[in-house]
């Protein structure tokens, strides 16, 4: 009873790994989604601070709005990962009064690729934003792996960005975003 139900690959893990696992995704989708929001200039880069995960330096919002808007869609997130009914997290940004639904040539958070690169970052994407072991551990969850897997996930969506053009038409402060759900941006 002290293992959670059996993943793809057969394996399974301990209920306070599971939640550790869980809990260090979440805290990764949170820096990630800061980091598209500035990344994408969808907000001003006055309004974000530097701050740092996984040894990197990342944005984050400091608008109040912002912040609870993220916080509220990785909490949804998270309410559908744990009833295990989610496939692929993205985050789709459009202008407004767009509602297209397909991000091109996006990866998915479970480290499927919808183009044919290989970015190295193994399936179920990897990490936490402090390196520490979770209660219970065993050897069954590199902690260093996962927390590396994230590392160089915010490096390479950091690098990826620096070559993306600016959003076509869109004046920063008028797109909207929505990850995992439809959700207007403050």
């Amino acid at each position: 009873m002290a293992t959670s139900s059996q993943a793809q690959g057969g394996l399974s893990v301990s209920l306070p790994q599971a939640s550790h696992l869980l809990t260090s995704f979440t805290h990764f989708l949170t820096v990630a989604i800061h980091n598209v929001l500035y990344y994408r200039s969808l907000y001003p880069p006055a309004t974000f601070l530097t701050a740092r995960a996984y040894n990197l330096a990342v944005h984050q919002s400091r608008h109040p709005g912002v912040c609870t808007w993220v916080s509220d869609a990785v909490s949804a997130i998270r309410a559908q990962l744990i009833k295990g009914a989610v496939e692929r997290v993205a985050l789709v940004v459009h202008a407004p009064g767009t509602q297209e639904q397909q991000p091109p040539n996006a990866s998915g958070s479970d480290g499927s690729r919808r183009d044919e690169e290989d970015d190295g970052v193994g399936p179920g994407g990897p990490g936490s934003i402090q390196a520490a072991e979770a209660p219970g551990s065993s050897d069954k969850i590199n902690w260093t792996d996962v927390d590396e897997g994230f590392r160089a996930a915010v490096r390479k969506m950091a690098s990826a960005a620096e070559q993306l053009p600016p959003l076509p038409g869109v004046a920063p402060t008028r797109s909207r975003s929505s990850c995992g759900m439809r959700a207007r941006r403050p």
